[in-house]
C-alpha cells in the first residue's frame, strides 16, 4: 500500500534481466516494483530474484531521463574544491548539537573507510568506472564499517560511536585513482555507499534537502601548486555553511 507521499504515482510490476556491475556475479532475472515520479524519472525495487543477485542491488534512473551534466554557477564555490560534507539527520534542527570536532572526526573516517575499499579492490575501480560511464547512480562495495547498523530514516535509536549514525556524508573519491569527479554517499540506512559519476546528478540529489538535512560541516581539499602534491584542508566557516544551507533549502 502506498504511503501519503506515494500517492499518485504510478504503480507496476515488471520482470527484467540486469546484471551486477561486480564481475563474478551472473545475469539474473528480477521482479520489479517500480514507480513512475510526475517528471516521468524511474525508479524500482526488487520484489524476489534468483540468488546470483547482491541483495543490496538496486536500480536507478534511466539515462534517457537524465538532464545535462553541468554545475549551475551558485554551486561552483561549493563544488569545484570540496572535499567532505556532513548533513544532519532528518529531524533538521530539532536535532542535537554535534561538536565540530566530533563532525570532522566522522568525516574523515568516511573518506578512510570508503577510499580504503577502492584502493584495495582494483577490479571493483574498473567496474564502477565502467557502470557510471553509462548510469548516474549505483550502490557499491560491501557496507562499510562507518555506516554503522542499518535503521530506516529516522528510526532514532542510540548513538553509535565512530559511524555516521543518522546523518548523510557525501564525498569525493580518490584521486590517485582517477576518481576525483565521483562522488560517494554514506548512510546508515542504505545496504552500502552509493557513488555517482555526474556531477548534475549530485546538486539534483542535494538540492532540496536543506527543508529536511542541513549542512553541519564540509571541508575543501586545495590542491598544492607545489611539487609536493599535498592538499590543503579548508574548513567552511560558518557564514559559508548558513549561505549554502539556504541554496539547497
Amino acid at each position: 500500500r502506498p504511503s501519503a507521499a506515494q500517492r499518485g504515482l504510478q504503480w507496476r510490476t515488471q520482470v527484467v534481466a540486469i546484471t551486477s556491475p561486480h564481475r563474478q556475479h551472473s545475469w539474473s532475472i528480477v521482479l520489479l516494483l517500480a514507480c513512475i515520479g510526475p517528471s516521468r524519472s524511474f525508479s524500482a525495487v526488487p520484489l524476489c530474484c534468483s540468488p546470483a543477485l547482491p541483495v543490496h542491488m538496486n536500480l536507478w534512473r534511466s539515462p534517457r531521463h537524465q538532464s545535462a551534466d553541468e554545475v549551475p554557477d551558485e554551486w561552483k564555490e561549493y563544488l569545484d574544491n570540496l572535499q567532505v560534507m556532513v548533513f544532519s539527520s532528518s529531524k533538521g534542527s530539532r536535532e542535537p548539537p554535534v561538536e565540530e570536532v566530533e563532525l570532522h572526526r566522522v568525516a574523515s573516517l568516511c573518506i578512510e573507510h570508503s577510499h580504503r575499499e577502492l584502493l584495495n579492490d582494483a577490479s571493483l575501480v574498473a567496474d564502477v568506472k565502467e557502470y557510471l560511464s553509462t548510469s548516474p547512480y549505483m550502490p557499491w562495495g560491501e557496507r562499510l564499517v562507518v555506516q554503522g547498523s542499518l535503521r530506516p530514516v529516522g528510526a532514532g535509536g542510540r548513538i553509535e560511536k565512530d559511524t555516521i549514525n543518522e546523518h548523510l556524508c557525501l564525498l569525493r573519491g580518490p584521486r590517485s585513482l582517477g576518481m576525483g569527479n565521483h562522488w560517494i554517499g554514506i548512510v546508515c540506512h542504505d545496504e552500502t555507499p552509493y557513488m555517482t559519476a555526474k556531477i548534475g546528478w549530485l546538486v539534483r540529489h542535494v538540492a532540496g534537502r536543506g527543508k529536511r538535512r542541513h549542512l553541519l560541516f564540509a571541508k575543501d581539499a586545495i590542491e598544492s601548486s607545489s611539487s609536493n602534491g599535498i592538499e590543503r584542508e579548508v574548513i567552511w566557516d560558518k557564514a559559508k555553511r548558513e549561505k549554502f544551507n539556504q541554496l539547497i533549502y
